[in-house]
């Protein structure tokens, strides 16, 4: 596998804690984020950039899959619980 900066990206929007993207415009590069702009000869700015976007996709992609599979996910557990009759009571 041929490294690449969106990749690392990626992997660092699903590996690692972002919460240091939240700290403002400047915020300083977490240590990963920083070794992605070294490697990748990027700016600190342009990989904040980056994996606040890629954060935000991340974030939509998994509401959206929650979102579709809900229903499922409901009937399923609706089906479970469902209590069984009470045939003393039913008459």
């Amino acid at each position: 596998m041929r490294p690449s900066y969106k990749k690392a990206i990626h992997w660092i929007v699903d590996n690692d804690d972002c919460e240091w993207l939240e700290d403002g415009a400047e915020a300083p590069l977490s240590i990963s984020a920083a070794l992605v702009a070294d490697v990748f000869n990027r700016s600190d700015k342009e990989v904040r950039q980056d994996l606040r976007q890629q954060e935000a996709m991340a974030e939509f992609i998994t509401a959206d899959h929650i979102k579709q599979s809900l229903p499922d996910s409901v009937r399923k557990i609706r089906a479970h619980l469902k209590p069984e009759t009470d045939h003393a009571t039913d008459k």
